[in-house]
């Protein structure tokens, strides 16, 4: 095992979380990396908040802390960190993984549709008079589109993020704060007191959000979804932290 070496998890999730603390157990020096907006969660490792400028780009970083692999655990539709952070290994000559966790999958009583892009969502959406977003902070083609709605049609939305919007929401919009996991019967709740006809998300997999889809079933909404973003080419991609922990133990014992 690298001594005097360090594994960087890029985190941000329930399952980073849990990952991070599984490799620090096994005996690696971890860095449990998050952006810090929603909360900053006690761990046994050394625990980081923020981007990566101040210390000069991801790159700099690795090369400081003596960053012996990468492991990418962040929100199966963080594109711009995925990215980054496989280019670094690229070049660095660093193992990346990375892990994501299964999408949603379908039952006979839902009615979900995948879409490429916002532009394809917004078009299949004309039709709808409350739409309910809770795909995290909004794209801007999004914002342009429900601005334009706001003077120009009586169609409403709900927007639910985690932490407050970074822009100034237009008269069509209501906006409510709320940090998973929620309840199955208040998102019933909420979706009937604001009369919902359509559910936009993303699919980010796993148990702590699952309960809006549910909902959505039981009230026979439509749920539109936002594609994954295609993976970069580089490492191995794993399903379970199980599967993650195992292949970065077995890299931190060969070397």
């Amino acid at each position: 095992m690298k001594a005097n070496k360090f594994w960087l998890v890029l985190g941000g999730t329930s399952d980073a979380k849990e990952l991070a603390i599984n490799l620090h157990s096994h005996g690696l020096h971890v860095i449990y990396s998050i952006a810090g907006l929603v909360r900053h969660p006690d761990m046994p490792c050394e625990l980081r908040a923020g981007g990566f400028t101040a210390e000069g780009g991801l790159k700099a970083y690795v090369a400081t802390k003596n960053v012996a692999g990468i492991i990418n655990a962040t929100h199966p539709y963080s594109e711009t960190m995925t990215r980054t952070a496989a280019q670094v290994c690229a070049e660095e000559g660093l193992p990346y993984w990375r892990y994501l966790r299964p999408e949603w999958q379908a039952t006979k009583d839902d009615r979900w549709q995948t879409f490429k892009t916002w532009t394809q969502i917004l078009s299949a959406l004309m039709d709808k008079r409350s739409i309910f977003f809770t795909s995290g902070q909004l794209d801007a083609e999004v914002l342009k589109y429900m601005a334009e709605v706001s003077t120009e049609s009586t169609q409403k939305f709900l927007v639910r993020t985690a932490v407050p919007m970074e822009q100034r929401l237009p008269s069509s919009v209501t906006w409510i704060q709320g940090i998973g996991p929620f309840n199955e019967e208040d998102e019933i709740q909420r979706m009937c007191s604001y009369q919902v006809d359509a559910l936009v998300c993303k699919n980010s997999g796993g148990l702590l959000v699952q309960s809006k889809l549910i909902a959505a079933r039981k009230l026979n909404i439509p749920v539109y979804f936002l594609r994954r973003p295609v993976q970069p080419s580089i490492g191995l991609v794993m399903a379970t932290t199980s599967q993650c922990v195992e292949a970065v133990i077995k890299e931190a014992n060969h070397v």
